[in-house]
């Protein structure tokens, strides 16, 4: 039975993982065809779109769009200028589009599903003697060493390395946040390429000009958009962590277990193959004259002999570290501050400081559950791998630090007016995840010769395995269907629609006037106005706080200087957030409904 049970087991994994792999493949080959769709979407999608567009184009033709606002100018700039230069110079001045911005978000998708994949694997790679099923001394008792065959070293290299990478990369590409915002024209996917890259750097070296390449990435995501901090707070976390074990070392204190050839090997050094040296006699090779030439025998390295924990970090390393990543960040910021007199400040920190939403984190939470809840289990499952590393000594990657600080970091999305995008660190940490737990279980051993089959820990391994494909299969299941959170991000206009929305920009374009205000300033900006108001849901907030005047808007829309005015719905029945109770009536008492469609154009009385 027990033979049996050995032979039908691994065929069973296998099985599971391929079908698996094949579903992903699927699923995220089906997805791609909404991505496809909406890059030349002609129209605004959800999400201000128009609005990055519309600063994009100001900033291509010379504008200081973090000039601080007027009481009859007012563009928002929420973001740093990063995203805003790159994608203006893809822009047409004359006749800006859509598809330029799209098409970078998109190229930065495909880095960061690439990304995710080499996190996936490159930490255990690092140090393939980190794994969850090492051997037990009992279940290696009477095994001989050997070298590594040819076979055996292609096979431990495809499954380390393919499967799990894989594996990663198609699970962000079939998560809803990704599918979102890898066709927007927004900076959210760009920011997170900086920051998985930046992630990726200091995983490979913690020290040096690897790790300053670290900050330089971590600082352009930063200035791309002003939230990617969980890359930064996971990288501190993690180097902390290597200095204390660093510390701890050379204290004196208990180490992990060797290698599998006992020798202490640095990560990012391939562990090298165990040789077969000649048998020493019982005297030692000392003054012996049979020792055979060349030969470097010593006498293995006691079993507590360590690795070489903490990888040479200090604690002045990372503070040394920690100070230019902080003049990275700070003193652009302050440059960009003092050029713009205070605008840059205003616009990224204090006008962006909107009012916490439990309902809008509630509605996070909500999708995340949804739809990740068998992605959040496995990254559970990492994180009790992590802390058992850690309890033991070992070295962990940065993977575990980045899942706790993309979670730390989750409820600043709760503000009012937060969308889907704030689920991007988040899920690409749950990806991350679910790849580096595949390939622990995967590589479940540091040595040359394969677990014997039968013993506790092969029979452990798949096990886990079978496990982790249950939960990804399950998640294939609950990302089916996606949660109602993301309704309108993934709902299709119909061509009756596109066409009504053809007609409005029209209407726009033909009227001589140059004063226009809309809830969507993108309408505005392919009709080829330049509207002096590019943000009411800013201004409203910002007016409702007492930050902003709107006094001179108000008097504006009561002369009737708008010749048309743009809303997503009836004035009546608008969303609170957008429009002070004053400018509702201030448009209600002067401007009559024309067209009550898709969109609601109002024109003066």
């Amino acid at each position: 039975m027990n033979l049996r049970l050995n032979r039908l087991l691994p065929l069973l994994v296998a099985a599971c993982a391929a079908a698996l792999l094949i579903a992903l493949v699927l699923r995220a080959a089906g997805r791609w065809s909404d991505v496809s769709w909406w890059l030349n979407y002609p129209f605004p999608r959800e999400g201000s779109e128009g609005l990055t567009m519309y600063e994009a184009l100001l900033t291509r033709l010379g504008d200081n769009i973090y000039a601080l606002p007027t009481a009859t100018h007012f563009i928002s700039a929420p973001y740093p200028p990063l995203y805003y230069y790159l994608s203006g110079a893809l822009l047409d001045p004359a006749a800006p589009t859509f598809p330029p911005g799209r098409w970078l978000s998109l190229i930065a998708g495909f880095v960061a599903a690439f990304i995710a994949g080499l996190l996936a694997v490159v930490g255990i790679t690092q140090n393939p003697g980190r794994m969850p099923f090492a051997p037990t001394p009992a279940s290696t008792a009477g095994r001989t060493p050997s070298a590594p065959t040819k076979t055996q070293n292609s096979k431990l290299k495809t499954q380390n390395f393919f499967i799990p990478f894989a594996l990663s990369v198609l699970l962000f590409a079939t998560t809803y946040p990704a599918l979102i915002w890898a066709a927007r024209f927004r900076a959210d996917m760009l920011a997170l390429a900086l920051m998985g890259a930046g992630l990726l750097a200091i995983q490979l070296r913690p020290r040096g000009s690897v790790a300053w390449l670290a900050a330089l990435l971590f600082a352009l995501a930063f200035f791309t958009k002003q939230t990617a901090l969980a890359g930064p707070l996971a990288a501190a976390i993690y180097l902390l962590i290597l200095a204390w074990q660093s510390r701890h070392v050379r204290l004196g204190g208990p180490s992990p277990a060797p290698t599998s050839d006992h020798r202490v090997v640095e990560q990012g050094e391939p562990p090298p193959a165990p040789t077969l040296q000649p048998k020493p006699p019982a005297g030692g090779w000392e003054g012996n004259a049979d020792q055979p030439a060349g030969s470097s025998y010593s006498a293995p390295v006691p079993q507590s002999a360590p690795l070489t924990i903490g990888r040479g970090v200090t604690f002045r390393w990372v503070f040394i570290w920690l100070v230019g990543l902080a003049g990275l960040f700070l003193l652009p910021t302050l440059l960009f501050t003092l050029l713009t007199d205070g605008g840059y400040w205003a616009k990224l920190v204090t006008y962006h400081a909107l009012p916490f939403s439990s309902r809008t984190l509630i509605d996070l939470l909500g999708a995340l559950l949804d739809n990740e809840w068998p992605l959040l289990l496995s990254a559970a499952a990492f994180l009790a791998l992590a802390a058992h590393d850690l309890r033991r000594g070992q070295t962990i990657t940065i993977v575990a630090p980045y899942i706790l600080a993309a979670t730390l970091l989750l409820p600043t999305g709760g503000v009012i007016g937060a969308d889907s995008n704030h689920l991007l660190p988040i899920c690409f940490a749950l990806v991350v995840a679910a790849g580096q737990l595949a390939a622990r279980i995967i590589a479940a051993t540091p040595h040359p010769n394969p677990l014997p089959q039968g013993t506790r820990e092969y029979l452990l391994m798949l096990v886990a395995a079978l496990a982790l494909v249950a939960l990804l299969a399950a998640y294939l299941f609950a990302s089916a269907t996606p949660s109602g959170w993301y309704g309108l991000d993934l709902r299709r206009p119909s061509d009756a629609e596109q066409t009504q929305l053809g007609r409005i920009i029209v209407n726009v374009r033909q009227n001589p006037s140059p004063n226009f205000l809309s809830d969507e300033v993108g309408l505005l900006v392919l009709a080829g106005k330049r509207p002096a108001y590019d943000d009411l849901f800013d201004l409203t907030a910002l007016a409702n706080q007492g930050r902003w005047d709107d006094s001179a808007l108000r008097q504006q829309v009561q002369s009737r200087q708008f010749a048309l005015i743009l809303l997503h719905s009836r004035i009546e029945t608008l969303r609170g957030d957008i429009l002070t109770d004053a400018m509702r009536a201030a448009i209600s008492g002067n401007y009559r409904l024309l067209f009550a469609d898709i969109w609601y154009t109002y024109v003066p009385k």
